[in-house]
């Protein structure tokens, strides 16, 4: 219980650094090689799909993965409302994996919990492929 604190509150230190205003930093994507919209699973090719970000400079080296797992308690929400965020973790040296899993209530639960289940297994599966240090 107390790791999952820990790790909540860095997130949100990461966050909130990432997000500060911060008027006279210009932000450029340019440094971050990312794949857009892979289709991860098979029952709802529309919404389960993902992007990957890495940074350009560390090419052909793995790095720790980041899965992005979007707010919206299940029901809204989707992997594009945090491409930014992801985009500035990749800044930072982490290969970051932004999903976008089915929502309820067309999708009945446990189908948000199998998405994030596929998209750990697709990372597992491809972490040669996009360097992924798993």
């Amino acid at each position: 219980m107390v790791l999952i604190i820990i790790i909540l509150v860095l997130v949100v230190i990461v966050s909130v650094a990432a997000f500060s205003d911060d008027s006279d930093r210009t932000i450029d994507w340019e440094d971050i090689e990312r794949w857009d919209n892979i289709v991860y699973g098979h029952d709802d090719r529309e919404m389960q799909r993902l992007d990957v970000y890495r940074p350009k400079q560390a090419q052909g080296e793995d790095l720790p993965v980041i899965i992005s797992v979007h707010g919206g308690a299940w029901m809204y929400g989707d992997k594009e409302r945090y491409q930014y965020y992801c985009m500035s973790l990749a800044q930072r040296g982490f290969a970051v994996v932004n999903f976008t899993y089915r929502l309820a209530p067309e999708s009945k639960f446990p189908a948000q919990l199998e998405d994030v289940n596929l998209v750990c297994k697709w990372v597992m599966k491809r972490a040669g492929r996009f360097h992924f240090d798993t």
